[in-house]
This record gives structure tokens, C-alpha cells and sequence, in this order.
């Protein structure tokens, strides 16, 4: 696979061993904000424009497509080659050739999108929120110039009913856990894998602050415009003071953000403070929960951490096991 000097130049759309990448990202810059999220121009998620059209009309679930909506703009060359570096990590692989994949939750496309990259033969990204299917539906028109791909407005809760069948990786990052019946959606995902198939999902920790976060979400949800950009205003002072305290400057947290995220800071806060139905999982009961399934653990990537700032995501990858086509733990996608 390319090193990350010959990624980016495929980015920038290089030399013709790169065409296909670059078919698909020539369109993919930062686009400039209009409408209900900006006056025309580039915004920040923290400008006063997004401010004013923050609200929650389901007082029982933070709306996290307008905040995908409102970060999309920002995806550029730079946020997809940073996110294919973490998918790959988690993965253990950049090459995913003639596999179905399966985004659960898919937000803004941005994993879709580095799945179509990564040579996947079809993917189907779905999501319980009409505005995360527009976003990810405008962003791989835009920057995927093929048919293998479907964004639909569809629940993980009714996959079934919709005659989902089974895929070769089934992936959920940061999304179970905001979905009400984070075990429930659990089950029902791990179904979806087909034998030897992969099961990656990130799911929020357990600390020992998580029941307060739950209130304050809880809150937030039902909370004013007025009172959410106060909270996060709030938050960030604190974030900043904590970094100030150990060596740290927030200016420079943020600007290194994108850097090694792929995404945007200020979104994030939003999407952490007002990140509701939310819950957490400690590894233990995660595997006490897929092991029953058929599902041997490959990798966990688990960090300690107090919990005062965020849960953060841990990520697991899971393979199905299928003794006729291999054993069970390896790290890769099977190429059979």
C-alpha cells in the first residue's frame, strides 16, 4: 500500500496508479457553509451562526445529524487521509477488496466514504437520523464517483425487518451507546456478520463519572440554544484550565485536532456534552456479551482514563468464528 507521502499525493490526485483515489477526491475540499448553518461563509461549529440554529426538538435525543451536517463542510483531503489512517489501524488493514461492509450510525459518510477507498465491493451506511442520511449521502455523491454504495434511513433496531442480510465487516463507531438499548443494538449488529466476518464497534467506557455525564447530557438535550452554547463555553474554559495545568495550552490542543482526529474540536464538544441516550461498557461485558455469539476477540484498544472531561471511545474488533475458513483471532479481513 502507498506510504503516507504517496497518499497524499493521490489526495491531490498524482500519477495514474492513484487514479481511482483520486476520481474519488478531487470534489472532496472544504465546501463553504450556507443556509441554516452559516451565512456563506467557512464557520466554525463555534461561530455565533451555528449558535443561533442550535436547538433539540427530541427532548429525548441529541440531534447529532445537524451537527454532521454542520461539520461536513470542513471534510477536505486532509480529514479523509487522517481517518483512513485510523480506520486502517483499527482494522489492521488498508486493503478491504471485495468485502460488504456495513456503517451503522455512518454520521457524516466519512467511514463509508474510506471504506469505498479502501477498495470495499459494496457498503451500505444507514442511520436513524435524516439529516446524517442527507449529509452522508451529499458527501459520497460528491466525492465517490461509483454505484457501489447506499445510505438508507434506517434503525439498527430494524434491520431485520428491513431484510438486512449479512455482511463481511460490520462497523459501528461511537454509536450503539447513543442509541437507548445499547446491548439490545449490540445483538442485533453482531447478527449481521457473516461467518469469519468482522465485527469493529467503538463504544463509550465505563469511569467513574459516567452516571453525572448522563444527567448532564440529559439536561443539555433540554436545554435552550442560549444555555448550550453557555454549557459548552463552560466546558471548553475547564478543558483549557485542566490542559493549562498540566503543561498544556488549548490553543495548540486545537489546532492539532484535525491533525490527528480528522475532525473538528469544537463539533466534538458538542456532540460529547450533548451526546444523549448514552451509555458505557467495560471490556469484560462486552465479551461476556459476543463470546455466546460465536465472536473471538482480535484486538481492544482500551485507555485508562478519569472520565471528567469524556468517556472516550474504545474500540474492539471482533471475528466471527467460521473453523472451515480460518482461525480464529487473526487481525486482517480474509481474502477467501
Amino acid at each position: 500500500m502507498p506510504g503516507s507521502r504517496e497518499r497524499r499525493r493521490c489526495a491531490r490526485g498524482g500519477d495514474r496508479a492513484c487514479a481511482r483515489r483520486s476520481a474519488a477526491t478531487f470534489a472532496c475540499r472544504p465546501q463553504r457553509v450556507r443556509g441554516r448553518y452559516g451565512g456563506g461563509g467557512l464557520r466554525s461549529a463555534g461561530g455565533r451562526a451555528a449558535v443561533s440554529e442550535r436547538r433539540n426538538v427530541n427532548k429525548d435525543r441529541f440531534e447529532f445529524g445537524k451537527n454532521w451536517r454542520s461539520f461536513s463542510p470542513l471534510i477536505d483531503d486532509e480529514a479523509i487521509l487522517k481517518a483512513e489512517d485510523r480506520m486502517a489501524s483499527f482494522l489492521g488493514s488498508r486493503d478491504l477488496s471485495g468485502r460488504t461492509f456495513l456503517d451503522i450510525g455512518c454520521g457524516s459518510g466519512l467511514h463509508a466514504l474510506v471504506a469505498l477507498r479502501f477498495g470495499a465491493k459494496e457498503i451500505v451506511a444507514i442511520d436513524v437520523d435524516p439529516d446524517s442520511v442527507s449529509t452522508a449521502r451529499a458527501l459520497l455523491e460528491r466525492c465517490w464517483q461509483g454505484p457501489n454504495k447506499s445510505v438508507r434511513h434506517v434503525s439498527v433496531f430494524d434491520l431485520d425487518k428491513e431484510g438486512f442480510g449479512e455482511f463481511d465487516i460490520v462497523y459501528s463507531w461511537g454509536v450503539l451507546h447513543h442509541t437507548g438499548n445499547m446491548n439490545g443494538a449490540i445483538e442485533i449488529a453482531a447478527k449481521h456478520v457473516k461467518p469469519g466476518g468482522l465485527f469493529a464497534v467503538a463504544l463509550y467506557g465505563k469511569t467513574p463519572y459516567c452516571n453525572l455525564w448522563k444527567r448532564i447530557k440529559r439536561w443539555y438535550v433540554n436545554a435552550s440554544p442560549a444555555q448550550q452554547a453557555r454549557a459548552e463555553r463552560v466546558y471548553i474554559q475547564l478543558f483549557g484550565f485542566y490542559l493549562l495545568l498540566r503543561g498544556k495550552r488549548l490553543s495548540t490542543h486545537i489546532a492539532g485536532y484535525k491533525r490527528k482526529r480528522g475532525m473538528d474540536f469544537r463539533h466534538d464538544v458538542r456532540d460529547w456534552i450533548g451526546g444523549y441516550p448514552y451509555e458505557s461498557i467495560a471490556p469484560a461485558e462486552l465479551a461476556r456479551s459476543l463470546t455466546p455469539l460465536g465472536f473471538d476477540l482480535v484486538k481492544q484498544n482500551v485507555r485508562k482514563r478519569s472520565g471528567l472531561f469524556g468517556s472516550g471511545n474504545d474500540e474492539y474488533l471482533f471475528r466471527k468464528r467460521d473453523a472451515s475458513r480460518m482461525s480464529p483471532g487473526r487481525d486482517r479481513p480474509s481474502s477467501g
